[in-house]
């Protein structure tokens, strides 16, 4: 396989490389990749949206099941192959190193459709690195490129300051003042800001969650990525959230159903967990059959909370951490 990705790259110059192309001899190389371990990552991702939609619904006696998702996740081989030599998408404009506090660390990139489609919906990312480093670069691309250039959204990544040169309560409150500034900005880039969703990796999840306990409101919903949650215990109604863990990462999976767990006894609206066979830390920092699954179930889970005339984020408070 290698010898044919060699032959492939060595016949043509690269400026003459064309998608479709490429596309088309690595689709085929790729079919030999196919593992037990990755398929079976796909579909517990798409199940575990499932059951929690069809828990929710029933729970609520919402008689729309068919708006819960069927089918399999696709399997993008070519675009995951071709990452390391074309990672960016043509479609997608970047703009690096925006200001949204004084300071070098404070400072985010956004990610939009070049034809700005109006009122997108807006993902904001917050990097992981254990609070003392990370940064907006880092991770989350796969999922960015996903929703910019697949559905349109408007993604921003943003950095925070790091300890030990400031405390926790001063990287929460740089998680908030991000919130405020897409709020403010995001009609720039043909977004709406009404629905607004938080991501965050790692420590960044945890950020998120500390943002909404100390009073962030209306976010359309909260999508927690291999995050460390320690004792974080929500004292009341949250977000709708999306919590994806590997089954292997060093942050033991038991100890986030349990927060997963916590949270469902305390807020009315759902917490969709899904846990990744094999898969460890930083699962999707590269283009991969693991984290298009993860993309996707993302997806699903952004058009399920905003297609949801039941879930009034405008009315919804949070309530502090206890």
């Amino acid at each position: 396989m290698v010898r044919h990705l060699v032959e492939l790259i060595g016949n043509v110059k690269l400026a003459e490389l064309k998608v479709r192309d490429v596309d088309c001899a690595l689709g085929k190389l790729a079919k030999r990749l196919s593992t037990r371990s990755v398929r079976l990552a796909r579909m517990i991702l798409i199940q575990a949206i499932r059951n929690a939609m069809v828990n929710d619904l029933v729970a609520r006696n919402v008689a729309d099941l068919a708006a819960v998702p069927t089918g399999k996740p696709g399997r993008p081989w070519g675009r995951i192959l071709r990452a390391p030599f074309f990672p960016g998408r043509l479609d997608v404009v970047r703009v690096r190193g925006l200001a949204y506090g004084a300071g070098p660390d404070r400072t985010l990139d956004v990610y939009h459709r070049r034809d700005l489609p109006a009122g997108a919906p807006v993902l904001l990312h917050f990097h992981g690195g254990g609070f003392y480093s990370g940064s907006k670069a880092r991770e989350a691309r796969p999922l960015i490129r996903h929703l910019t250039s697949r559905r349109g959204f408007v993604c921003v990544s943003a950095n925070y300051r790091l300890q030990p040169h400031v405390t926790l309560a001063d990287q929460v409150a740089d998680v908030r003042s991000a919130i405020a500034w897409v709020r403010a900005h995001a009609a720039e880039y043909g977004a709406e800001p009404g629905r607004l969703f938080v991501a965050g990796s790692s420590a960044g999840a945890n950020l998120a969650i500390r943002a909404v306990c100390e009073g962030e409101t209306g976010i359309a919903g909260l999508i927690c990525r291999y995050g460390y949650y320690g004792s974080l215990a929500p004292g009341g109604d949250m977000p709708p959230m999306l919590v994806v863990h590997g089954e292997k990462d060093l942050i033991h999976p038991s100890a986030v159903r349990a927060f997963a767990e916590r949270v469902r006894a305390v807020s009315s609206h759902p917490v969709f967990y899904a846990e990744l066979p094999g898969a460890h830390h930083d699962f999707d920092m590269f283009e991969s059959i693991r984290s298009a699954a993860v993309s996707q179930a993302v997806e699903q889970f952004t058009a399920r909370i905003s297609a949801s005339p039941d879930l009034n984020l405008q009315d919804w408070q949070p309530a502090p951490e206890s």
